[in-house]
């Protein structure tokens, strides 16, 4: 069994080195006593990067309690026989995608796609949205800004 890793210290790094490549600022928050770190875009309060265990998520937070969450990039680490490594769960739905160390498998499977999310999501041109019925669901989305959205035409995004 290969051993549970944290990605918050390569994360941090990574982030350090990558700030500039983001569309908005990405701020350390909190340190959890769990190991998560959770982050906040300031130009986005209602948002929360939640980064463990070489995991990465976006939670859409509404009066202080997770609403919704936008992304979550799960890692279950593996190390095959010759010596790469890889995602089990991905692997298990038949993407293979192997690297040659941990810290390129945490920067090609998570902190890059996170990347990218950021950069088609967080734009000034999109708006985000919550739909929720009490006590039934909840649903959050982004899109661009001044489109029409009926009432539980969509699901989110």
């Amino acid at each position: 069994m290969t051993p549970r890793i944290s990605n918050n210290a390569p994360f941090a790094e990574w982030l350090e080195k990558n700030q500039a490549r983001l569309s908005t600022p990405l701020r350390l928050h909190r340190r959890h006593k769990n190991g998560a770190h959770e982050y906040r875009f300031p130009e986005a309060k209602a948002l929360r990067v939640v980064a463990w265990d070489g995991s990465i998520c976006v939670n859409v937070l509404h009066k202080r309690k997770v609403f919704d969450r936008l992304l979550d990039l799960d890692l279950a680490v593996q190390c095959g026989a010759d010596g790469r490594y890889f995602c089990q769960w991905c692997e298990e739905e038949g993407h293979i995608a192997r690297y040659p160390d941990r810290a390129s498998l945490l920067e090609g499977h998570t902190f890059e796609p996170f990347l990218e999310w950021c950069k088609e999501i967080l734009r000034e041109d999109r708006v985000l949205v919550l739909e929720f019925v009490p006590g039934q669901w909840s649903s959050a989305c982004f899109r661009e800004s001044g489109q029409s959205v009926e009432p539980g035409a969509w699901g989110g995004s």
